[in-house]
């Protein structure tokens, strides 16, 4: 149940106003999402479970992942210095 609402960026040489469509971010999705992930559920699976697109799963596992990287990397786990 994704919702999107546009916003006009620009306009065409007609100035016709061309929209851009934006997603509406549903509280506590993310989360979800992660946990079914985590309990070995697909990804067509939980896209089907939450009624999203599955390219929304795929980019918020990958959002998600970049951001558990950056943390453990800012304190530096895992590495030794010398």
């Amino acid at each position: 149940m994704q919702q999107e609402h546009s916003a006009i960026y620009a306009k065409t040489q007609t100035a016709i106003p061309r929209h851009l469509c934006l997603p509406i971010v549903i509280p506590g999705m993310t989360e979800k999402i992660v946990e079914m992930a985590i309990n070995s559920s697909g990804i067509r699976e939980t896209a089907r479970v939450l009624k999203i697109n599955k390219n929304t799963v795929i980019n918020t596992l990958k959002k998600e992942n970049r951001v558990v990287h950056s943390n453990t990397h800012s304190r530096g786990r895992g590495h030794t210095c010398l």
